[in-house]
């Protein structure tokens, strides 16, 4: 059968079909190509482990079908060896045996090689231009079913899990709304050029309207980095367009972007208010697509019409459309309106707000704001609206400068006078309703400075431009903990890098190398950048392959561009727009994207690159060579598959009581997937269990064994090491029970977790051997507790940010330290066992000041200064009200006597320390002692009861400093106990 055939000249040419080429196999090839987006991205094991398989056999299908043809595999194109060259990238990591995990390294190896089998079939296929379109339509249509899906989520109308997530960011089925942006844009474009190059009409409104609908999602996604890149590569696309296609694209995307623009404030106000079904919102959207499709067909309309004239009239008619979408715009950016909170028709408590920020200001300035207000509130106390003043640094952090509630008194308009601070690069001011039965109304807002010169108009309330989106706008700042996080996470990779420079530390080595080298605390799976995370994985070698890959990209963008092959170029604007948003987040970690990714590139693999000649690349490979390599793949996949559908049900017959049945699974799923740490933990604590309370302590070995095998295969995984170390607890070997805590310590240095081990680990060890008589054995154990005080202090010193202790450390620390102080007295351990809460005031690990785990407060008239030192933290309040420290939160009975003790410095003739103890449940305070008399040895001792009304686990200490003075106080240590 002869057929046409894009040659790599671009010109067609009849050439002979392959009897290879089978309809069946290329419907089952479009079927995994149009799913992915669907079942959550693709983003969890399960999905990804079963695309694995279909696409494995679908593969092996294609390669049977040739090899009964008589025909070969080709390797004619740089994508060819590229895609090998990854695929060898993660492979290597694991022959040198340098993975960070191995069961996740080898599941990335199947990833790529996944996406390069898709990639062969598609580039065999592409060979026919009837080919190519159906697959860019399947890709569409893909995108545009994954965007009706969200837009019907947000209405009401879909039921699908975090379809729409908070602040109603559309994340449809990828539950992600920064991936879905992704998704779109790059999709969009695509959409951009097939509705400028199709001839029929129908399937060009299509086209159209597919783009329609995949904007409007993405608008609504609120996904910061995909705005920013958006105008970036839609200038870029339109550039490099050529011909009158270039003509169609721009009136396209005015068309289109007036069309959304219009309906953005009606739609973004019906979603808001969406309970159930909201058949308004999608009459908002069919609204605009009736004015996109009327706006588009007229423009096209009058385009064919002075076609057949002159140029120069088709010019002026674009130009007069670029102008008045200009000025549409403009209009709509500046267009306001007074800002209305209503809250009279609501009966709880509803918070509306907005946030400016205000950058034309100077530090160490006074500024006043004028604002006109009318509020209007029906129940006493309830303020109908509220203005904060806040100043911002350069690090982001925030200082209140002004706070003023509204009333019956203060409306109108209204002088507020306010001092900048001396880091004060911004302001941010939020106005705010809250209160049912209250309205306000904020007719305008300005800024003037010391002179009375207006410094800026304060826009309260857009008209055409829905507040979230002038929200999120406005939260585009480096500063920012998402944006200041994600540059840590880009430090921490060139740090991994450095320790694995060759060929990377294997698939997943970011999620499980992170926590050694961080140096502030967060908790991520994902490194937000694909480049980053390519640099971890796969060193100097993979990111040489990856820049490979660009630079034949770019220079097919440049041959499209002189041949004015407008498709291909935007092609590779789709995928150059996909491979940049990807250096922003975590779109690869969705097995969906990158086959999306590769998909695009075998649209591209049969052109014709010169650049290359010198490269010998058409070689045939034995399809029986193929079918070797894939089938035990696909035989892997089924063996992952199959331990991942067992452990859910042996988790399900676990917590269904049924032990016997779900150990009987776990130990299959252990041997079908026995490179899985997570399934090796599960196992072994199962294990572990049984045999404590069933005396089976054979079981004991078998779980170590498990979990020696687990720390072989992912040496850092702190679940494994903790089991190890419980284990050795509870089998007397006490030494490898904290030669395994201690490796907690050093592959997660920033997280608190290490430290409550270790410190729990010795205090238990101690209390074993004062319960065993070893009084020796028991204090070198407390004293080790307090050894970790050391650990901390050395991974603060290196840390951007310290770490913040846990209450459970912060009082093991405390109680081994009262041990240690006190063993020479006699009544050590009647004193302790009855002790409730202990405090040493000279703890301040993370070095602000203030006692680690206690919080300080003030008024606004109060002038509290705290400074820890090695003898306690100094406490003062020169101003004229209430500052305040206070404890966490610790437990004591009800009915109960107690005795407050405490170690206090200075003149308390002064009469402004009060010590209070009060509970979060029943009556409030249990205890409040203003202190008037200096005791000779500093200590305090309160006897109390506490109240039959409480709760255990909800009271806290507070010592206050009333104010008006200048004394300075010393705080060393309190005790509550119970008095014998």
């Amino acid at each position: 059968m002869k057929t046409r055939v894009l040659s790599k000249n671009n010109k067609i040419r009849e050439e002979v079909t392959p009897k290879s080429k089978g309809l069946i196999i290329f419907t089952l090839l479009c079927i995994v190509i149009f799913y992915p987006p669907f079942f959550k991205g693709l983003f969890f094991e399960k999905e990804i482990l079963m695309t694995h398989i279909i696409s494995f056999l679908l593969f092996s299908i294609y390669l049977a079908n040739k090899l009964l043809n008589g025909e070969k595999l080709k390797i004619d194109s740089p994508f060819d060896i590229i895609g090998v060259l990854l695929i060898i990238a993660y492979i290597l990591p694991i022959a040198t045996l340098k993975w960070a995990n191995l069961r996740v390294a080898i599941g990335y190896v199947l990833r790529y090689i996944n996406f390069f089998v898709i990639y062969l079939m598609i580039k065999d296929y592409v060979n026919e231009k009837k080919y190519k379109n159906i697959i860019i339509d399947v890709i569409i249509c893909s995108g545009v079913v994954t965007a009706t899906i969200g837009l019907l989520a947000i209405a009401g109308y879909v039921n699908y899990t975090d379809a729409v997530l908070t602040g109603n960011r559309i994340s449809s089925t990828f539950q992600y709304p920064n991936t879905l942006a992704a998704f779109m844009m790059t999709l969009f474009f695509l959409s951009a050029t097939m509705q400028s190059i199709e001839e029929k009409l129908w399937k060009k409104n299509l086209y159209a309207i597919s783009g329609y609908i995949m904007l409007l999602t993405f608008i609504f996604t609120y996904s910061r980095a995909a705005w920013l890149l958006f105008p970036i590569f839609a200038l870029l696309y339109f550039l490099v367009i050529r011909g009158e296609d270039r003509i169609k694209v721009l009136l396209y995307l005015i068309t289109v972007g007036i069309s959304n623009l219009v309906i953005l404030q009606p739609f973004m106000s019906q979603t808001n208010s969406v309970i159930d079904k909201n058949i308004k919102s999608i009459a908002t959207v069919l609204l605009g697509l009736v004015i996109f499709s009327l706006m588009y067909n007229g423009c096209n309309l009058i385009i064919k019409k002075l076609k057949d004239k002159q140029y120069k009239l088709i010019y002026g008619f674009v130009g007069i459309l670029v102008a008045v979408s200009l000025a549409f715009t403009v209009v709509a950016i500046n267009m306001t309106e007074p800002l209305v909170f209503d809250n009279t028709n609501v009966e709880e408590n509803t918070t509306n707000s907005v946030l400016r920020s205000i950058n034309n200001i100077v530090p160490n300035n006074e500024y006043v704001l004028k604002i006109n207000v009318d509020g209007y509130s029906e129940a006493e106390g309830h303020w109908p609206w509220r203005i904060h003043l806040d100043s911002i640094n350069e690090d982001g952090e925030s200082f209140r400068l002004h706070e003023i509630l509204g009333d019956d008194t203060n409306n109108g308009e209204l002088n507020i006078p306010f001092a900048t601070l001396e880091d004060t690069k911004r302001l941010n001011i939020r106005l705010t309703n809250m209160y049912p039965n209250t309205r306000v109304t904020f007719y305008d807002a300005f800024i003037y400075d010391n002179e009375d010169n207006i410094i800026e108009e304060i826009k309260l309330s857009y008209k055409y431009i829905p507040e979230a989106l002038i929200s999120r706008f406005n939260s585009i700042n480096i500063n920012e903990r998402s944006s200041s996080l994600r540059v840590a996470f880009y430090k921490d990779s060139f740090k991994i890098f450095r320790d694995y420079p060759i060929f990377g530390a294997g698939g997943g080595a970011w999620k499980s190398l992170y926590p050694m080298y961080q140096t502030q605390q967060y908790f991520t799976t994902e490194a937000h950048n694909y480049y980053s995370e390519i640099l971890v994985e796969t060193g100097t070698f993979g990111i040489l392959v990856i820049s490979s890959l660009i630079l034949v990209i770019l220079i097919i963008l440049i041959n499209s561009i002189k041949i004015k092959n407008n498709l291909n170029t935007t092609i590779v604007i789709t995928i150059l727009s996909l491979l940049a948003h990807s250096a922003l987040d975590f779109n690869f970690s969705y097995l969906s994207i990158p086959i999306y990714l590769w998909v695009l590139i075998g649209l591209l693999a049969n052109e014709d690159l010169k650049e290359f000649s010198f490269i010998k690349l058409n070689r045939n490979i034995s399809t029986v060579i193929g079918l070797l390599v894939i089938l035990p793949l696909t035989f892997l996949s089924f063996s992952f598959y199959g331990a991942n559908k067992l452990e859910v049900s042996a988790i399900e017959s676990l917590q269904s009581k049924d032990i016997e049945k779900g150990i009987n699974k776990l130990e299959i799923a252990v041997v079908r997937d026995r490179f899985n740490v997570n399934l090796q933990n599960i196992y072994a604590e199962i294990l572990m269990s049984l045999g404590s309370s069933n005396g089976q302590y054979f079981l004991f070995d078998k779980a170590e064994e498990g979990l020696l095998r687990a720390t072989r295969f992912e040496p850092t995984n702190s679940k494994s090491l903790e089991l190890l170390s419980r284990l050795y607890m509870q089998t007397g070997r006490f030494d490898e029970a904290i030669e395994y805590a201690n490796k907690i310590m050093a592959t997660e240095p920033m997280r608190t977790f290490g430290y409550e081990y270790m410190t729990t680990t010795f205090m238990s060890l101690g209390d074993y051997y004062l319960q065993e008589g070893d009084e020796l054995k028991a204090f070198e154990m407390y004293n080790n507790t307090l050894t970790v005080i050391d650990d901390i202090l050395e991974t603060n010193e290196r840390a951007d940010a310290p770490i913040i202790l846990s209450d459970s450390t912060l009082s093991n620390i405390n109680k081994a330290r009262y041990l240690v102080e006190n063993k020479e007295n006699p009544n050590l351990f009647s004193i302790l066992n009855n002790t409730e809460f202990i405090a040493y005031f000279d703890i301040d690990l993370d070095n602000d000041g203030l006692t680690d785990s206690w919080r300080k407060w003030q008024s606004v008239d109060a002038n509290l200064e705290t400074k820890t030192s090695e003898n306690g933290i100094f406490v003062s309040n020169n101003g004229t009200d209430l500052g305040l420290i206070h404890s966490q939160n610790f437990s004591l009975e009800p009915a109960t006597n107690y005795v407050l003790e405490f170690i206090l410095e200075g003149n308390l003739e002064s009469n402004v320390i009060v010590a209070r103890i009060l509970s979060r449940n029943g009556t409030s305070t249990q205890l409040a002692e203003r202190i008037n008399n200096s005791s000779e040895d500093n200590i305090y001792r309160f006897a109390f009861r506490t109240k039959d009304d409480i709760e255990p686990g909800a009271q806290y200490l507070l010592f206050d400093h009333l104010g008006n003075s200048d004394e300075v106080f010393l705080f060393k240590k309190v005790i509550i106990y119970e008095p014998e």
